[in-house]
């Protein structure tokens, strides 16, 4: 307990493996991620929710894909503040119409939904 506990306040011989960054003093960003999690699989597979091996199969691939990339403007916002997100936004995003994930080529909507 106390300040001496506090992950904030340990010397570096004393952080986790996990705290650790690499030899230019920066974190995992860009790095490869493991997506496999034997643990999720096991629970999934434990529930008897699947038809069959391949439709597990079909969901475990499924929930390695990526989420997409969004960005909610909340109507709480002034409106003159909410006008300027949403120019410098469309100003950044214009041209962008399709994007590279994982070696294949996808279509990008980056229309505004309304609500």
């Amino acid at each position: 307990m106390g300040k001496n506990n506090d992950k904030r306040y340990r010397r570096k011989s004393q952080r986790g493996p996990r705290e650790k960054k690499d030899r230019n003093g920066k974190g995992t960003w860009g790095k490869t991620i493991n997506l496999e999690n034997k643990k999720l699989e096991t629970y999934y597979t434990a529930q008897n929710i699947f038809k069959d091996e391949e439709e597990c199969k079909q969901f475990m691939d499924a929930m390695r894909k990526p989420l997409p990339a969004s960005f909610r403007i909340g109507s709480d916002v002034p409106s003159a503040f909410r006008d300027s997100l949403m120019k410098e936004l469309h100003d950044h995003t214009s041209d962008v119409t399709s994007a590279n994930v994982d070696d294949k080529e996808i279509r990008v909507s980056l229309d505004p939904i309304k609500f």
